[in-house]
């Protein structure tokens, strides 16, 4: 699946993320996290739930970052 292409301030947060840089990943968290809850809230209708989906997603997300196209 593909979504919008990075901006340049993106890219290169996710560039420095990459690199273990764990500010640079809290931002690109913080730019994200209403997109992640309000979608997670969609798909399990629970508040309780959506919130342990968006902070397990997001942990996903961090060690997955190797994978990041």
């Amino acid at each position: 699946m593909e979504g919008r292409p990075l901006d340049e301030e993106e890219a290169g947060l996710v560039e420095r993320a990459r690199g273990g840089d764990v500010r640079a990943y809290e931002s690109l968290v913080r730019r994200y996290q209403d997109l992640a809850y309000r979608t997670a809230c969609l798909i399990t209708g629970s508040a309780a739930d959506t919130e342990d989906a968006t902070e397990e997603g997001q942990v996903k997300a961090w060690h997955s970052l190797d994978r990041f196209r």
